[in-house]
């Protein structure tokens, strides 16, 4: 519902109108009036007892104020309306969806794609079609009946396999499959093929009907940004209405010579519909290989509906560049709701700003980690209940997971010098490969980074997820090109989605840890701004969550 500054009328609370007009009017007329009674002016007592509660005047007041409050919610639910951020559904579909888009312009829902391993004999031809629904493309089965399509011919080499790329020609959030699920091929497949395919890596890009907040975005998009001749708002709104997969189409004019237009564009970030969901990490929204091929499509000549024949236009992800990360937050330590410790460990340090895992025994239960802090009071070995509460970011799902410690030794205790703690671990955690599925023994690696354990780790993880998904990509062309003003990318970072990545996260974590955090700083960070690629043609790079370490400030 609109704010008060955003009507153009006023709005009375219950019981205004009536106390504040009607009754206050009819008073200030009684105490003018004669009373035929008496022949004298009305008395204070007596325009009370004519106008208190019950009585006749009152009564008529209040009817009066209640058919207006129920005007005025009509007014009020019309006025919300008015705004498509803010209109139910069916204001949506029938009035701004049909005026702005045209009718039926939700977008529906798609198929996820991915990789998968096909095996049988060699020189065994695979079928495919870029085409979903082609009548020759092999199709296969998963173990719920759910079709995929193989997008390009293969040949099964002389090891035995094939790499293949399906989509899913049924649609929705339910095809994004994981690693490791069993396909049967089930049409279209050439004697030779064995009857059965592995899924190599998560399938990406599956995603439901378009919802009323993204067709309410895609509108308002299309006021504020009007589309015509091919401007750069035209190629946005072509790429955003090719796919309800597709986050935000980034334009590129002349981004190779006169003449061509470049296309980037960045996949949504599939929502955590439930607790055993694997977070898709920082690269949620490069988009996947089926987005790609739809919008190519779609958007390119001499095939394309809407794109006119003479433009040469390129498709493209964008290319991500981690920027890895040190933060420190104010927050109550030896409690819930902050620091797990009363002297948490480890801490910051200038001499080891990044605290990390050094090396890891086979087994991958002792972790030597490099730092100069000490333990909790100068002690040597801390164990049990009194050893550190630590965590590591897991940087393919970009999320922290607690470490099961079972002890922390400290090799010279007392001193301020870098040297390397043992740890050893009662058990593995489990952390992710980029692929989705889980790490193998060892499951800690080196490299991996080490912080304070905190209760509110998702929280500070998604907010620095959710800062690093507003941004956008960076340009394709040097700015001391001749083209560069011509080329800029379009939406202009300072419109929407910046590229440049700083100390705005810590407002993020700071709003999103409420009450919680005190203060919070940005201590390092390795990238701010996007580079510019080696080669245009494989799209933007855009700065993506890195490699993490949370302190005490």
């Amino acid at each position: 519902m609109g704010t008060a500054s955003e009507r153009n009328f006023v709005v009375f609370q219950r019981g205004a109108v009536r106390d504040d007009v009607i009754l206050a009017n009819f008073r200030a007329d009684l105490r003018t009036t004669i009373n035929p009674a008496t022949g004298l002016i009305f008395t204070e007592d007596e325009v009370h007892r004519a106008t208190q509660p019950g009585s006749r005047f009152y009564v008529e007041a209040d009817s009066i104020d209640l058919f207006g409050q129920a005007q005025q919610q009509r007014a009020l639910a019309f006025v919300s309306q008015i705004d498509p951020r803010k209109a139910n559904t069916e204001f949506l579909n029938r009035f701004h969806g049909r005026i702005w888009l045209g009718p039926n312009s939700r977008l529906p829902a798609v198929g996820a794609s991915g990789p998968v391993t096909a095996t049988g004999t060699p020189n065994t031809v695979i079928p495919g079609s870029p085409t979903l629904g082609a009548p020759t493309a092999a199709i296969a089965t998963d173990p719920n009946g759910l079709r995929y399509q193989n997008l390009t011919p293969a040949t099964i080499g002389g090891d035995g396999q094939a790499p293949v790329t399906l989509q899913g020609i049924d649609v929705g959030a339910q095809t994004r499959l994981t690693p490791g699920t069993v396909l049967t091929w089930s049409a279209n497949v050439n004697p030779g093929t064995d009857p059965t395919a592995a899924v190599a890596a998560a399938f990406d890009g599956g995603f439901d009907e378009e919802t009323d907040e993204e067709y309410a975005a895609r509108i308002a998009e299309r006021i504020r940004s009007r589309p015509a001749s091919g401007n750069a708002a035209h190629f946005q709104a072509w790429a955003t209405e090719a796919s309800v997969a597709v986050e935000q189409a980034f334009v590129y004019p002349v981004a190779l010579n006169a003449g061509t237009v470049l296309v980037a564009v960045t996949e949504k970030r599939a929502p955590i519909l439930q607790a055993s969901q694997v977070p898709e990490g920082p690269n949620a929204r490069v988009p996947s290989v089926g987005t790609l091929q739809t919008l190519a499509s779609y958007l390119t000549p001499p095939g394309s509906a809407v794109v006119p024949q003479q433009v040469a236009v390129y498709v493209t992800g964008v290319v991500p560049q981690p920027s890895d990360t040190v933060v420190r937050i104010t927050m109550a330590e030896g409690r819930a709701g902050g620091w797990a410790d009363v002297i948490p460990w480890p801490s910051y340090s200038q001499a080891v700003p990044t605290t990390q895992v050094k090396t890891v025994s086979p087994d991958g239960l002792t972790l030597t980690v490099e730092s100069d802090q000490q333990l909790p009071n100068g002690a040597a070995v801390l164990a049990g209940p009194d050893a550190p509460k630590v965590m590591l970011w897991d940087l393919n799902v970009s999320r922290f997971v607690q470490l099961d410690v079972e002890s922390v030794t400290d090799p010279n205790p007392g001193t301020a010098t870098v040297r390397d703690f043992t740890i050893m671990l009662s058990s593995e955690p489990t952390m992710y490969q980029a692929d989705g599925s889980e790490r193998a023994t060892p499951v800690v690696q080196a490299g991996d980074r080490l912080s304070p354990f905190t209760d509110r780790n998702g929280i500070i993880a998604d907010a620095m997820e959710g800062y690093f998904d507003s941004l956008g990509p960076g340009e394709v062309v040097s700015p001391t090109a001749t083209r560069a003003s011509r080329a800029r990318r379009q939406p202009a970072p300072e419109v929407s989605f910046p590229n440049r990545a700083g100390q705005a996260m810590v407002s993020d974590i700071i709003a999103a840890l409420g009450g919680t955090a005190g203060d919070a700083e940005l201590t390092s960070i390795t990238e701010q701004d996007p580079d510019l690629p080696s080669n245009v043609i494989e799209g933007p790079s855009i700065i993506t969550l890195g490699r993490c370490n949370v302190f005490p400030l």
